[in-house]
């Protein structure tokens, strides 16, 4: 399977499926969909370009779905996390040569700091509760700021 293939195969179309099948039980009870997305969904890096599409994707996924089954008392948002400090992240960081890798990264951030799974976990919370109970559709950028920077440049 192409590596192309194998993104949208998990990224996209495993988001619908799990979001179709969810709804589906959801229909008669209402409830939330949390769809999982990325910064990359709004701002790209070289070489991610099916990553992003993916993810792109996830979010119009959720806002028709928003639209599609609001009638049945579910509502589905969309959380775009950018880099998160998970053993993935940390076994990339070490992958790569250069003594500033952490710093740089937390330096694009506009708090200074990487999200954790604690962090996405936390707004998950709230969306699946009924304290969001009037928000669906929405794509929540939980990226330290990463999209709010306008340069990632220390010379600019």
């Amino acid at each position: 399977m192409s590596r192309a293939r194998q993104v949208i195969g998990v990224d996209l179309k495993g988001v619908f499926l799990c979001s179709k099948y969810a709804a589906r039980e959801m229909q008669h009870s209402g409830g939330s969909i949390i769809n999982i997305s990325s910064n990359h969904a709004k701002a790209a890096l070289p070489n991610a370009d099916i990553y992003a599409a993916a993810k792109a994707g996830v979010n119009g996924m959720t806002r028709a779905m928003a639209v599609s089954l609001g009638k049945y008392g579910i509502r589905v948002n969309a959380i775009m996390p950018g880099f998160t400090a998970t053993p993935h992240y940390y076994k990339w960081l070490s992958s790569i040569e250069g003594n500033n890798l952490e710093e740089e990264i937390n330096f694009l951030h506009a708090t200074g700091q990487v999200t954790t799974p604690e962090d996405i976990g936390k707004l998950a919370m709230y969306l699946a509760s009924d304290d969001s109970k009037n928000m669906t559709g929405a794509e929540l950028a939980l990226d330290g700021g990463m999209l709010a920077k306008l340069y990632n440049s220390r010379l600019v």
